[in-house]
């Protein structure tokens, strides 16, 4: 193709994507933790504080608030952080303020098709660039934590910015490129935490690999000292770099000042943050993964995740892909070519061992590797086949769109065929089941004339709000008889409880459903029974 069709299939990429999930709004209540980003953007519009959970920055959150704020909504003064974030979402029309507030996570979307274009052409090409956004913005787990107002695209988005800009000021430390590297690096800090282990262990991957290759007097890098050694003009760069960081970060909290052992300290929330963070994997969390709840974390977790949660397509040429630019990069002694690949190690060398398995989203910079990767070899294909083969790829990338195509408006609870026709017996939570379907309970039950409900409900809203007859919320080892709904998290992990800093499980809260039949399924992730 050339320049102008790669640009314009760009262009239609996008704007395809954007249209799909602008078209999940008006389908899905508030998911888990909808209300808390909202809750804690908008203390910091509203009222300059940032003190209601600080292991999240500020930068999604304020961008989730920006929209209902601008229309009038404002601070609603609860004390605890769940209820200020439904008293917000319902203090006027809800349907309206999570509209509102889910367009905040918009740019981010196009920021990562953006730089993932930009990023894809300048290693390989913008064919393979064109095709890399194609399926990026198609696969529905990207499509669908780009649909609700929470933290991980705005990560995925500045994420993909910083290892750019990074990547660049390597090759080339300019004032330009120091400044944008302090600018996108601030950007990515205060859009998640995690994004300090992502990108940490990707320069070091990064500059352990170009010492490494830099030993060969042929390499197109040059010689480096050592690990972790920068040139000159690297360090002298930081000068610009740091500063440029440090106000960019401090803007977004805006300009706050604490104290620390009673001096006055800039980004004391920041630093509580960290510490709320490592507190939080230190806890562990209630998971579910192949039949198995548990609250310490498993190896393969986010392994089985990715396998499921990926279209087959992207799956399958985006292995292939790790393994052609892997190939291109050793030939070349190219450190530039490595970085998309040492990034997703980065993500996901962490991410594994950790004690928090509650959902693939947490590793969603992975999506973007493996889009790249199968841009790169779908191109590849193309180019060495002959028309049989071209034909067979022709065939897999339509096979692809259309297992994508088919789950609207469904992308949170997307799986692929690997997961089988019962994927909540591999993952559930907010792979799955995240609270997103009460409106569509709401209408159940109306068209069935359903005027009181038993709830066991997965979620952070309160079913009343969207105007669900709850007769009784489901208490465990309590008979429950007559129309009752469970959320497939619930139906699968059983019931947890955290006291003092230690989960209980019960896996068998729900045993007394088995051999029954629900009488509906509500989207994705309810189940009605009729309990005699």
């Amino acid at each position: 193709m050339n320049r102008r069709w790669n640009h314009l299939v760009l262009v239609l990429a996008i704007a395809l994507g954007v249209a799909r999930i602008v078209g999940t709004y008006e389908v899905f209540g508030e998911t888990f933790d909808e209300g808390v980003h909202i809750a804690a953007g908008m203390e910091l519009l509203d009222q300059g504080r940032f003190t209601y959970e600080p292991k999240h920055p500020p930068l999604a959150r304020s961008a989730v608030a920006l929209g209902p704020y601008l229309s009038g909504i404002r601070s609603q003064h609860v004390p605890n952080i769940w209820g200020e974030g439904r008293a917000i979402i319902h203090a006027e029309n809800p349907d309206r303020t999570l509209f509102l507030a889910r367009l905040g996570i918009l740019p981010f979307f196009v920021l990562a098709c953006v730089m993932l274009w930009a990023w894809t052409a300048r290693l390989a090409g913008e064919a393979e660039a064109a095709i890399a956004v194609t399926l990026f913005s198609l696969t529905p787990i990207v499509l669908a934590h780009a649909s609700v107002a929470t933290t991980d695209m705005a990560l995925l988005g500045t994420l993909t910015m910083l290892l750019l800009v990074a990547s660049a000021w390597l090759e080339s430390p300019t004032r330009a490129r120091s400044a944008w590297l302090g600018v996108a690096g601030a950007l990515t800090l205060t859009a998640k935490m995690s994004s300090v282990v992502f990108f940490g262990g990707t320069v070091a991957l990064v500059l352990v690999l170009r010492w490494w290759w830099g030993r060969t007097a042929n390499a197109p890098t040059g010689k480096v000292g050592g690990p972790f050694t920068l040139s000159p003009a690297h360090w002298r760069s930081l000068v610009v770099t740091a500063p440029v960081a440090f106000l960019c970060v401090w803007a977004v909290y805006r300009f706050q000042m604490g104290t620390l052992r009673g001096v006055p300290f800039p980004l004391t929330t920041l630093i509580q943050g960290v510490r709320d963070m490592l507190n939080h994997n230190d806890l562990g969390h209630a998971s579910f993964l192949m039949g198995t709840a548990y609250a310490d974390g498993k190896l393969l977790f986010f392994p089985v995740g990715i396998a499921v949660k990926s279209p087959l397509t992207l799956l399958g040429f985006g292995l292939a892909g790790v393994v052609v630019l892997a190939a291109r990069a050793r030939a070349t002694r190219d450190w530039r070519l490595a970085v998309p690949l040492l990034a997703a190690v980065a993500v996901l060398a962490p991410s594994i061992p950790a004690r928090i398995n509650i959902g693939v989203r947490h590793v969603l910079p992975v999506f973007m590797v493996l889009s790249l990767c199968a841009g790169i070899a779908l191109v590849a294909a193309w180019r060495r086949a002959a028309v049989p083969g071209r034909a067979l790829v022709a065939g897999a990338a339509l096979a692809g769109l259309w297992s994508t195509a088919r789950i609207h408006p469904d992308y949170l609870a997307y799986f692929n065929e690997l997961a089988g026709s019962r994927p909540e017996r591999v993952l559930v939570d907010s792979d799955l089941d995240w609270g997103q379907d009460l409106r569509r309970l709401r209408d159940t039950l109306r068209a069935r004339g359903i005027d009181s409900v038993t709830t066991a409900y997965f979620g952070s809203a309160v079913p009343e709000m969207y105007g669900i007859p709850v007769r009784a919320k489901w208490v465990r080892d309590t008979p429950v008889h007559g129309w009752f709904v469970v959320s497939q998290t619930l139906r699968q992990r059983g019931d947890a409880v955290l006291r003092n800093r230690k989960w209980t499980l019960y896996p068998d809260a729900f045993d007394f459903l088995d051999g029954i039949e629900p009488e509906a399924r509500v989207g994705r992730s309810l189940l009605l029974y009729n309990l005699p």
